[in-house]
């Protein structure tokens, strides 16, 4: 795939997202995955 069409894409995918998903550990190792509202700016950068 020629590379503006992918960037187009992922662009198209990114601004049908409303959340993500943050994913650690706790303290004693366990799995902890929260989702998250997400906001981005002009140049697809999450806050």
């Amino acid at each position: 795939m020629e590379t503006s069409k992918m960037l187009e894409k992922v662009k198209e995918i990114i601004e049908k997202v409303e959340y993500m998903n943050i994913a650690s550990i706790t303290p004693e190792g366990k799995p902890w995955n929260s989702p998250v509202y997400i906001s981005y700016d002009g140049n697809l950068n999450f806050y």
